[in-house]
């Protein structure tokens, strides 16, 4: 990250990603021993920001890395699910790697086929009962917390379903919320834990209200979509 011209709470922007391994996971965080490699498989231009790790998700022994690829014009960005795909075991080697382009794994990341649209930049992607479940912040930052389904990891996903309305942006406007996501390991049948974040525009009003800028948990039923 590096700081911009910008003098709002976004003043900032990414210029490179980098792939962290942790060589020792199962000791505690303090002993970690981290290593840390450029990803040469990113994009961030003026016009084009193509990341990955939004969301991981292992299914058997693949991991499917989902990223965002974001073109920038003279209007909102649009912002698109794209996934890869790499052996668990060779993560760090990059020429493992495989991009989904129209039902084909191939090798050039530039050419990821958009999956969904209006997604967040950080979301989750979860094997629910026989299908998989994508729940993301609408456009990134919303008070919707929206949910998609698939019966693959790489799609076709259903249109998007709206999940829960975050009640913060409509008592405060000075507020926002983002980054939505599942947890599984907390839920348990039809029903949901999701997270998500309440922020603000004011620096200020973080520093003197402790609720604001920690993660809010609410349990979402998704019986009815079933």
């Amino acid at each position: 990250m590096e700081k911009t011209e910008d003098k709002s709470v976004f003043g900032f922007c990414s210029i490179g990603l980098w792939l962290g391994t942790v060589a020792n996971p199962d000791k505690p965080p303090e002993l970690w021993r981290v290593e840390q490699v450029k990803m040469p498989n990113a994009v961030f231009s003026n016009d084009r920001m193509l990341a990955w790790g939004a969301a991981v998700l292992r299914v058997g022994d693949h991991l499917y890395v989902y990223g965002t690829d974001e073109r920038r014009g003279k209007g909102p960005p649009q912002r698109q699910m794209v996934v890869a795909r790499v052996p668990a075991a060779s993560v760090g080697d990059f020429g493992a790697w495989r991009y989904f382009r129209d039902g084909v794994w191939g090798e050039d990341f530039r050419n990821a086929s958009p999956l969904a649209g209006d997604i967040a930049s950080e979301y989750s992607v979860t094997l629910l009962g026989q299908r998989y479940l994508a729940i993301y912040t609408e456009r990134g930052l919303s008070p919707r917390i929206m949910g998609r389904t698939a019966s693959h990891p790489c799609g076709p996903w259903s249109a998007p379903a709206v999940l829960y309305e975050c009640p913060e942006m409509s008592r405060d406007k000075k507020v926002f919320c983002y980054a939505a996501k599942a947890h599984p390991a907390l839920s348990s049948g039809q029903d949901l834990v999701v997270s998500y974040v309440v922020n603000s525009f004011d620096f200020w009003q973080v520093a003197r209200e402790a609720k604001l800028y920690w993660p809010q948990f609410v349990r979402v039923s998704l019986a009815a979509s079933e």
